[in-house]
């Protein structure tokens, strides 16, 4: 297809559409191309107010080499008339075109392959100028619907103020090419923090103020010789995060503790979280923090930090701790050290639980999660078979994990019993 002059920017593989004036639509689907619009990827990270961690360009890389491996990249990008960057959509696509039964899909990176509402990432990898969101997912769905042949089905994610309103737009703009399934899920849940700790005392409840020291004196109570260490160094980070991942699965598979999902079962998923981690601890913008007792690591959250916000990420915890919540311990000495350090919110991402409201949260920016599946038979035939595939193999993993697991406790059992 030919392009026409001054549209492109060099590197960019180009499909053109036009059917929405004020913005046009190119599409990068290589290595050199993405080196080229990094600088403006990063200028516009800068410049939207929405924008997080997981926009970035650092991430979108992080997820090609990791989460992406055997995808090809397809990185949609909108340009206002004056060529100017007003939108990165950053997406993978897998499946072989030439393999007539495997799926073929273009989904956000982070976003379960399994089309199960589990996603590594929470908050959306898309970046959009502000006042350009409705013009920008109109364009989006336009070119998605002219290259409709090339996929069963498309996932992708946004974050905006009024997404009942934009998810209804989407509804009524239906095409018999796809089926869409739009899914407004809660935003992200946001509490403020003081300029000073005891300010931040002050402004929870009284039971949430006594609750802050209840259980590191527990601990002592108990004889447990504990600490709190908040690691900023990449080495360190680099040497702990197995560590977290394993935590993390103990608490997936405990039968005792509230269930929860092990985002990590995969290797492609444990890569990119060492490879985050590592990579914005370096920057200064990731730190993980360990509660030790006795000298051992018992529990790790990650933290991530962003403009003025500490945004709360994955956890793990040994699961005979958990009377001494081993997770609000950190989390408390860890936002102790956020206020010294000027930041001035906490992001604890999509979240219905009640535990964040008693840090004073409250719910910002709902999210909509966008699947269209292609109205093809053998479209609708390849996606039916997929989803049943992967829900039959995530099932007989969980009984593997169940089964070590099951085999791990009878030998602890044993070996306190001799």
């Amino acid at each position: 297809m030919t392009t026409p002059q001054g549209l492109a920017f060099p590197g960019e593989s180009v499909r053109l559409s036009q059917v929405c004036p004020g913005l046009r639509c190119c599409v990068v689907t290589d290595d050199a191309g993405m080196a080229a619009i990094r600088p403006e990827w990063e200028a516009l990270q800068r410049d939207c107010p929405d924008a997080t961690l997981a926009s970035s360009y650092a991430w979108w890389l992080a997820g090609l080499r990791t989460m992406g491996r055997g995808a090809r990249p397809y990185v949609v990008l909108l340009r206002d008339a004056e060529h100017r960057l007003a939108a990165v959509f950053p997406m993978l696509e897998e499946g072989e075109r030439r393999n007539p039964l495997r799926v073929k899909t273009l989904r956000s990176f982070g976003v379960s392959m399994g089309l199960m509402p589990h996603s590594l990432i929470e908050e959306p990898t898309c970046l959009v100028r502000p006042g350009a969101i409705q013009d920008a997912l109109h364009q989006l769905r336009r070119h998605l619907i002219e290259n409709a042949r090339r996929w069963d089905v498309v996932s992708f994610r946004f974050t905006h103020p009024d997404a009942p309103a934009i998810a209804q737009q989407i509804r009524a703009e239906q095409t018999p090419a796809f089926l869409g399934f739009i899914n407004v899920v809660w935003g992200v849940d946001m509490a403020p923090l003081a300029a000073d700790w005891g300010l931040v005392k002050k402004s929870l409840s009284r039971s949430m103020r006594d609750n802050l020291p209840y259980y590191p004196k527990l601990l002592t109570r108990h004889g447990h010789d504990w600490s709190v260490d908040i690691v900023r160094d990449a080495n360190e980070v680099r040497e702990l995060v197995p560590t977290l991942i394993d935590l993390h699965r103990s608490r997936a598979q405990s039968k005792l503790l509230h269930p929860h999902f092990n985002y990590f079962k995969g290797e492609n998923e444990k890569a990119f979280i060492q490879r985050v981690l590592e990579d914005s601890s370096s920057d200064g913008a990731a730190c993980l923090g360990v509660l030790r007792v006795g000298g051992e690591i018992v529990a790790i959250q990650a933290f991530l930090e962003f403009r003025d916000s500490i945004v709360v990420w994955y956890s793990g915890f040994r699961e005979e701790f958990s009377a001494y919540s081993p997770i609000f311990v950190i989390q408390t000495e860890v936002f102790k050290a956020a206020v010294e350090r000027n930041i001035r919110t906490v992001n604890f991402l999509r979240t219905h639980r009640h535990w964040t409201a008693r840090w004073g949260a409250h719910s910002e920016k709902d999210t909509l999660d966008v699947m269209m599946a292609r109205t093809h038979p053998l479209s609708l035939l390849r996606l039916g078979a997929h989803c049943l595939r992967w829900q039959a193999q995530q099932k007989w993993k969980d009984v593997i994990h169940r089964h070590d697991a099951s085999r791990r406790a009878k030998r602890t059992a044993a070996g306190k019993k001799a």
